[in-house]
């Protein structure tokens, strides 16, 4: 009787070490499906960070370039009006200058 206890006995050690080697194994196995899950996350943010600033950069281009048209637009416009004013002046311009000629100087 006392050699089947101590049977139960070691049995029931050799059953929680082997319990114990099982429950050691499933953590190693969690870590290391966590860390490489860590991982992929940490590829995926950096990837979605670097597509993210890719496309804040192009439409920061796309809106520095339709600034930039517009403001070509303004100074095409005000360019020529300025002409406008300047060809309009320029015959006023030219009469008062051949007037004083003139008076100057003379028809000869």
């Amino acid at each position: 009787m006392i050699q089947e206890v101590i049977n139960n006995i070691t049995s029931a050690e050799l059953e929680a070490e082997e319990l114990l080697r099982i429950a050691n194994q499933q953590a190693k196995d969690i870590k290391l499906r966590a860390e490489y899950e860590c991982e992929q996350i940490k590829k995926n943010a950096s990837a979605e960070a670097k597509d993210a600033v890719k496309l804040r950069g192009s439409n920061a281009e796309v809106a520095a370039k339709k600034k930039t048209e517009q403001i070509f637009k303004d100074g095409n416009k005000e360019i020529a009006a300025f002409v406008e004013k300047c060809s309009k002046n320029t015959d006023a311009a030219v009469k008062v200058v051949v007037g004083r000629l003139v008076e100057k100087y003379g028809n000869n």
